[in-house]
């Protein structure tokens, strides 16, 4: 009597990113939209560091600037309507990748 074993690998299946959230447009303002450098983990460290996004539609942080922050990596959308002096000296944690970000320095 022989026993027979089969093994079958199961493919990772990757899911797709979040979708950005969409606000919806304030009239009469346009948004530049700026892609933010992404660090490493020990770069955040110097930092004020932000991996809650519970601000309206998954946001990091909403304003009244003129510019909106995306993910370096993935272009999720992380801040919305800010100017870059709001997030000198900060990282975003991105919810759909995973990956500090941070403004690109000038």
């Amino acid at each position: 009597m022989a026993l027979t074993l089969h093994l079958h690998r199961s493919s990772a299946v990757r899911s797709a990113p979040a979708p950005s959230p969409v606000l919806p447009p304030r009239f009469g303002v346009r948004t530049a939209t700026v892609r933010m450098q992404v660090v490493p983990f020990w770069k955040v460290l110097n930092l004020a560091a932000s991996a809650d996004a519970s601000g309206p539609g998954g946001l990091h942080l909403v304003g009244s600037g003129e510019t909106d922050f995306v993910c370096g990596r993935c272009q999720r959308l992380l801040a919305s309507h800010l100017d870059g002096a709001d997030l000198v000296n900060r990282a975003l944690m991105c919810p759909a990748c995973h990956h500090w970000n941070r403004v690109p320095r000038a």
